[in-house]
């Protein structure tokens, strides 16, 4: 039985023969192919990334890290090499495998390293194995080279300070009280031990901030801390801006970094509504009419300071100081956060003669402010009629001796009838 191989593919012959001396004869299979049965696998003992120790820069060499291929699969594993690709593949260096080929269950090394004396930053790379049959694995490198001294600074949720991002404090009210301290933490970022860590204002209104007691003043790298900062209480309206700037007590501070701060105070406003806002008209009354029934009205004060002296007059036909209407209140002359509101009355005075009455109510109060609005009253006769003429238009038929003009309150008396 023999394996051949033709143009179309592999062949099986049998060859076979009943007598000796005679010629040989022979059966071919059909032509098919070869399947290559192996499993080709390797695995490297490295799982997840590979990330190197921290260096401070100027740090020299960094040792090698010894990297295990195994072939874990039953063929034979052969062109084996390892390369780099990524974001910095030209600061890592590799040994390549020798051997290169491994048989199954074998194992061969090969090392990687950071280069030595990289500048301050972060490298990373990929390293990937790869061999014949399609074999291949890979894995990551990770380097940090931090400088000598830095520090990072960060307020709330890891919220960065500098000088692209300021602190802005809430815009308050004049009068405002003593606010809370916000909490500012320094991280120091570099590689060394900061000694004398301090922290001073400056800038246009550095006075109108101030600091809490920075702790503590000796941070070892990786570490951190923190100090708060405020606007010191009742500024006047305006718009505060300061420098911070943290350091080292060193004559030549190993570093220096600054972030803004920004605080703005708004002044009061003073306004006031009224509801109803007016005018008011009391209409006609018959002369001798009695109580009329008053307005209320409520005053509400709309702005955000507190609004004192409030009062209200009257002013029209009978000059200051005499009014035909009476007003009651206000029960409160002064509005503020416990008394946002008051109300007053106003009602035509009793006993008024007969006639039109207008005048102008005024609210005041300190600040400037003064609301007016118009109320208006008219006071007639009572005209009865007397008569059974259809002539209603005579006058001797009416009670007040004369037909009663547009304003004119008529009445009727039980007996009597108009007939137009």
């Amino acid at each position: 039985l023999t394996l051949d191989k033709d143009g179309v593919g592999f062949v099986l012959r049998f060859t076979y023969s009943g007598d000796p001396d005679l010629e040989l004869g022979f059966v071919d299979s059909e032509p098919f192919d070869m399947v290559d049965v192996n499993i080709y696998k390797i695995s490297l003992d490295i799982d997840g990334p590979l990330v190197f120790t921290t260096q401070t820069v100027g740090y020299g060499s960094v040792g090698a890290v010894d990297v295990e291929i195994s072939n874990d699969g039953s063929g034979i594993i052969s062109e084996l090499k390892v390369n780099l690709s990524g974001d910095n593949p030209d600061d890592f260096a590799l040994t390549q495998p020798d051997p290169t080929s491994l048989n199954p269950e074998g194992a061969v090394t090969f090392t990687v390293k950071p280069n030595n004396n990289l500048g301050v930053g972060s490298y990373s790379a990929i390293v990937t194995v790869t061999a014949d049959n399609g074999v291949s694995e890979q894995f990551e490198v990770a380097f940090e080279v931090l400088p000598e001294y830095d520090i990072a600074i960060t307020h709330g949720d890891d919220e960065p300070l500098d000088s692209e991002n300021p602190l802005v404090f809430e815009t308050l009210i004049e009068g405002y009280g003593v606010l809370g301290y916000i909490t500012v933490t320094i991280t120091n970022t570099g590689g060394t031990e900061i000694t004398g860590l301090q922290v001073s204002l400056g800038g246009d209104n550095g006075t109108s901030f101030e600091t809490s007691v920075l702790s503590p003043t000796t941070v070892s790298a990786g570490q951190t801390a923190t100090f708060g900062i405020r606007p010191v209480t009742e500024l006047a309206p305006g718009s505060y801006n300061a420098s911070i700037t943290v350091d080292d007590d060193d004559t030549s501070p190993n570093f220096s970094k600054s972030f803004e701060v920004h605080f703005e105070v708004i002044a009061y406003t003073y306004s006031i509504s009224l509801d109803p806002e007016g005018p008011f008209d009391f209409g006609i009354m018959a002369y001798g009419y009695g109580q009329v029934s008053p307005e209320v009205i409520t005053v509400t004060r709309t702005g955000t300071g507190n609004i004192t002296n409030l009062s209200v007059a009257m002013s029209g036909d009978e000059g200051e100081g005499e009014s035909d209407f009476n007003i009651t209140g206000p029960v409160a002359t002064t509005l503020d956060g416990s008394t946002n509101s008051t109300t007053f009355t106003i009602a035509p005075s009793i006993g008024l003669d007969q006639g039109y009455y207008e005048e102008t109510v005024t609210v005041t109060a300190d600040g400037g402010i003064e609301e007016s609005f118009a109320v208006s009253f008219r006071v007639t006769s009572e005209a009865v009629w007397e008569g059974v003429t259809s002539n209603w238009h005579s006058d001797g038929n009416w009670s007040t001796g004369t037909v009663p003009d547009q304003y004119a309150i008529i009445r009727i008396p039980s007996d009597g009838f108009i007939v137009n």
